[in-house]
């Protein structure tokens, strides 16, 4: 992995994360992280011949980010050890409070003390509080899988940027060499270009989750260990899926938008991400797995039950909705009408040219 490109964009967010040097419970970790990304990456390429080899990295940068880039004959993926360290000690902590998926092991050994966080962590660095672990074994086999959902999710996100096209269409018709994950200024229609095109990673990553949630309960030998038993019941597989989307999205706070602001923002807003997700999660099962809808939608419900009390808990705070409600009324409904509209009528023949695949209507 020489490639000059990919090593001056590790410089930008940071450097390469020397795993090696890592304390040995740590290196295990991102050892075990890179594993599965290298592993979700081949499979990507398996069905996708036409493609060059990706190469996957961590990026020593203590914010939560992702980043796709390429050179002439292969592309990257890099991942922060931010996103993996905070999302570990998100996850930890939520399973660590009693109150938060109540129903999963024996949370009467959990502690019901623990100090609120100060603020939501968005880089190692906010996380001021002691970090602490669940009791309860199976409520730590949890807060791992919830972490690996997230982890997956990010990197399958970045490879539908790279294997749809986006980076080389970026690259050839607008001079962008890095798609990462934070906000630049543009214009309008660039904006309108960048959120459309973080809207269909969103959608084709949160598919590869209920793919693979779906794989794992029809096939229990798929899943070892004590996380088996939620795939013997699909309300308990999706529903751990969601929580975990809902959680990435939700650590970005509620943030508010309006139609004017959406017109001028290269990035959707975190809340409205959050509702495409689901919804496209649901429309996969719909299509892929109907008699699995019941369950599918009795765990939408639940995790949004869970979710806004679950970090209105460990912030010491009211629950913030504002963003939310937005996203899933009519500003929000009408603004995903407008990418969805501007994929078809334009993007998506834009984009044909340089993806590796026919290409989602």
């Amino acid at each position: 992995m020489d490639s000059e490109l990919f090593d001056i964009s590790l410089k930008a967010q940071g450097g390469r994360l020397k795993v090696e040097n890592l304390p040995s419970g740590l290196a295990t970790l991102f050892s075990r992280i890179r594993f599965r990304a290298e592993q979700f990456i081949q499979s990507g390429l398996r069905v996708n011949p036409s493609m060059p080899p990706v190469y996957f990295d961590f990026v020593d940068n203590p914010s939560i980010n992702a980043f796709a880039t390429k050179d002439e004959y292969r592309k990257y993926i890099g991942l922060t050890d931010g996103a993996v360290m905070v999302f570990h000690m998100l996850f930890a902590r939520l399973m660590a409070d009693p109150r938060v998926l109540s129903h999963i092991g024996n949370i009467s050994i959990e502690q019901t003390n623990l100090p609120p966080l100060s603020i939501l962590p968005k880089s190692i660095r906010d996380w001021t509080s002691q970090p602490v672990l669940p009791h309860d074994p199976l409520r730590r086999e949890v807060f791992h899988h919830l972490t690996q959902i997230v982890l997956d999710f990010l990197v399958g996100h970045e490879f539908t940027h790279l294997v749809n096209g986006h980076v080389d269409y970026l690259s050839a018709r607008h001079g962008i060499m890095v798609l990462d994950e934070k906000e630049t200024s543009v214009s309008e229609e660039g904006a309108l270009i960048r959120q459309t095109l973080e809207w269909d990673a969103d959608c084709i990553a949160v598919c590869h989750a209920m793919g693979n949630c779906v794989q794992r309960i029809r096939d229990l030998n798929l899943t070892a260990g004590p996380i088996k038993q939620f795939y013997r019941n699909p309300t308990d597989a999706f529903l751990l899926v969601y929580f975990a989307i809902s959680a990435f999205f939700r650590i970005f706070g509620d943030v508010d938008f309006t139609e004017a602001g959406l017109l001028k923002s290269d990035y959707p807003p975190m809340r409205h991400r959050q509702v495409v997700a689901m919804g496209t999660a649901t429309t996969y099962i719909m299509e892929k797995a109907e008699d699995l809808m019941g369950a599918n939608n009795e765990a939408v419900s639940l995790s949004i039950q869970a979710t806004e009390p679950a970090f209105a808990n460990i912030i010491a705070g009211a629950k913030a909705v504002t963003g939310l409600k937005t996203a899933i009324g009519k500003v929000g409904s009408d603004h995903s009408n407008r990418l969805r509209n501007f994929w078809k009528t334009k993007l998506r023949s834009d984009l044909e040219p340089f993806a590796y695949h026919t290409l989602p209507e």
